[in-house]
């Protein structure tokens, strides 16, 4: 079957990132168009907390899902070039593995102790969909050690897709939380050894583990692998993930190193924390999906604080009207209809 056109394939994927759909489906999707437009032997998709660069979730494609510690280690720890928070700050956020490295992908430690003799992988391209300095997404599309390498007309397709990529994915987050009403539960607290394994916790996981881990087929769900990593990277600072889910809402994963005090305490073991997100962290990632202006997020600061028109328009200095124009745009940009409905979607 020939390949579809660049213009095709742009056409196909901002159709899906219009299409308001949960970043899981939205995944998938992207994944059935990339396989025809630029083939693949594995494939990985993942959405970001833009707030922390930490990856929230995965959807895979012929690469093992407990594999996801290992690409943790070489996103978070190991000094690797290609590193999707690095690639978000190119000017062109697309990186070509052995290009990149002047033809010896083995300088990347990911290729060298993973890639080549786990997989068996050769290739890789990756998209960082960013917009400015928020990550949203991160796209890596790899292909046998014995296949052909991806090349300059593929990679320029993969920048073209990144605007909306970042569309669907910013808003993907918002839309899988708001599927279903959001069902409260008391938290849970972990204590994850130094192989990432669950050594102890305050109650039963499954429930929690199914919101945050819906394929049910990881040792530890993505979010918390990330946030494990991070803090035994950081160890004494404790890292924080806000996360979406289908039914408990937003979700904060939240993760601190112990610190021995003694000869016989294990080195490694990290708390880690799984409860409903604060009204404040999931507020600032829903404005933040929304991608408002300086002035928007100003006046949808004041409307959560129970502010009327007049008196956003007095402190602002601007008049009524110009007040209501912009909460107008907000309503558009939110699909809402009315400040309450604005409200809802921020603190739910």
């Amino acid at each position: 079957m020939p390949r579809p056109s660049a213009a095709r394939t742009l056409e196909r994927i901002t159709r899906l990132a219009d299409a308001a759909l949960p970043w899981e489906e939205l995944a998938e999707e992207v994944l059935e168009v990339l396989a025809q437009a630029l083939p693949f032997d594995a494939a990985t998709v993942a959405p970001f907390d833009p707030t922390t660069g930490l990856i929230t979730g995965s959807v895979k494609r012929d690469v093992p899902a407990d594999s996801y510690a290992r690409f943790a280690h070489f996103e978070y720890v190991a000094p690797d070039p290609h590193a999707f928070s690095r690639l978000a700050r190119r000017r062109r956020p697309i990186g070509v593995l052995v290009d990149d490295l002047d033809g010896d992908p083995a300088r990347a430690e990911r290729y060298r102790d993973f890639y080549l003799p786990d997989l068996a992988i050769g290739h890789e391209l990756r998209i960082a969909a960013r917009e400015r300095s928020l990550l949203w997404a991160g796209v890596s599309l790899l292909r046998a050690v014995d296949s052909r390498g991806f090349d300059a007309d593929e990679a320029a397709l993969a920048d073209r897709l990144v605007a909306p990529l970042v569309r669907g994915f910013r808003g993907g987050g918002i839309r899988t939380v708001h599927a279903a009403p959001v069902t409260r539960v008391a938290p849970l607290v972990l204590v994850v050894d130094s192989h990432n394994t669950v050594t102890a916790a305050t109650g039963d996981r499954s429930g929690w583990f199914a919101q945050l881990d819906p394929t049910g087929t990881r040792p530890l769900p993505v979010p918390v692998v990330s946030a494990v990593v991070r803090a035994r990277r950081r160890r004494g600072e404790p890292t924080e993930i806000t996360v979406p889910t289908s039914s408990y809402g937003w979700v904060s994963v939240s993760a601190a190193a112990l610190q021995p005090t003694g000869a016989a305490e294990a080195v490694g073991d990290v708390v880690v924390t799984l409860r409903h997100a604060d009204p404040s962290a999931s507020s600032a990632l829903v404005m933040a999906a929304l991608d408002l202006t300086r002035r928007e997020a100003q006046i949808v600061d004041r409307v959560l604080l129970g502010r009327s028109t007049a008196e956003i328009a007095a402190t602002l200095h601007l008049s009524p009207y110009t007040v209501q124009d912009h909460l107008k745009a907000v309503f558009a940009k939110a699909g809402v209809r009315s400040r309450r409905q604005l409200v809802a979607l921020l603190r739910d």
